[in-house]
């Protein structure tokens, strides 16, 4: 006959090994609302990189924000970036393809001079996450 005391017992089993499986690291990830660009030139070092694409499931802007500046460039330091990415006032988490366009500009004012345009095609989005390498673009 099972009492009060092992059907707590049966659901603490139960749920401890719930948290475990739910803890398992199933290697790297990518960062939710986030676009990464390694392998930057070096010249870029110290400049200020964003993003838009549009189509699919949304229009998403990668920049900064805050209430008070709005979208702002986001720098670029040690050969690489991550732009967060927005889509309607909340953080873009989209499992799509997507193409973008990458603007590296000399301020983090998105009315700054343009110094590159890159073209990234077929990026596989996670979580609304991906990493690419400046090679995997093309200049525009």
């Amino acid at each position: 006959m099972i009492n009060r005391k092992n059907i707590y017992l049966i659901a603490l089993v139960i749920m401890v090994f719930g948290m475990l499986l739910a803890s398992c690291d199933n290697g790297p990830t990518e960062v939710p609302g986030t676009f990464t660009i390694t392998g930057i030139p070096q010249e870029y070092n110290g400049k200020y990189a964003s993003l838009v694409f549009i189509g699919g499931e949304s229009n998403v802007v990668g920049a900064n924000w805050n209430s008070t500046d709005g979208f702002t460039n986001v720098p670029i330091s040690g050969n690489s970036v991550s732009i967060p990415l927005w889509v309607v006032g909340r953080r873009y988490n989209g499992n799509e393809i997507r193409n973008l366009t990458v603007l590296i500009q000399a301020s983090s004012s998105s009315a700054s001079e343009t110094l590159a345009i890159r073209r990234f095609n077929s990026i596989t989005f996670k979580n609304g996450g991906a990493t690419m390498n400046w090679s995997d673009g093309s200049a525009l």
